[in-house]
């Protein structure tokens, strides 16, 4: 199975992307493709500099290419104002626009894991529902999601490891959601 794996942070100290790199470990037995939001160098996106260009971004693409060459994929998101970050956004925005999309959606019916976390009490839990709204639009298949609150309470830095409690939780929603992707 090839899973693509992608933090929706610019944030080179990301929390989140501990969370995905920890979901990753399940998934020993497959092809993951790991990518972060700053691999992914986009302008925000305006109507103006898509025709004033007349080119569509490699970036963009790429992030179609990966959406499209991998069986699944995984989501790791923090939570901007109580929603998604404006970077995601932008990539979605791009994305959409692709000539190539042939009539298909961004994530092209895909099983989507989503992932977030936060140092506060809720752990991007709003984030998350927001998603599993508006991603189906966007041709995503989710099949689960998981919020992780209080991060630096399950995070030791020493150890740069979570603590038990928050590896099972982890673990149990990436085992389901590949068992879901074997039915």
């Amino acid at each position: 199975m090839k899973i693509f794996a992608f933090c929706a942070s610019n944030n080179s100290e990301s929390i989140n992307k501990k969370l995905l790199e920890e979901s990753c470990r399940n998934f020993q037995n497959h092809e993951v493709k790991f990518k972060v939001m700053n691999d992914f160098d986009l302008p925000i996106f305006s109507q103006d500099l898509e025709r004033d260009n007349h080119t569509y971004p490699q970036a963009a693409q790429t992030f179609l290419d990966l959406t499209a060459d991998n069986d699944a994929i995984v989501i790791a998101t923090p939570e901007h104002n109580s929603s998604i970050p404006a970077a995601f956004k932008n990539i979605v925005d791009w994305c959409s626009r692709s000539p190539n999309l042939n009539g298909e959606k961004i994530f092209r019916n895909k099983p989507v894991l989503l992932l977030s976390t936060s140092p506060g009490g809720r752990g991007g839990s709003t984030n998350l529902k927001h998603l599993e709204t508006i991603m189906p639009w966007w041709g995503a298949d989710i099949r689960f999601s998981l919020s992780i609150p209080s991060f630096f309470e399950h995070f030791d830095q020493s150890e740069a490891s979570f603590d038990k409690e928050t590896k099972e939780k982890v673990q149990g929603v990436s085992t389901q959601f590949l068992d879901s992707l074997q039915n």
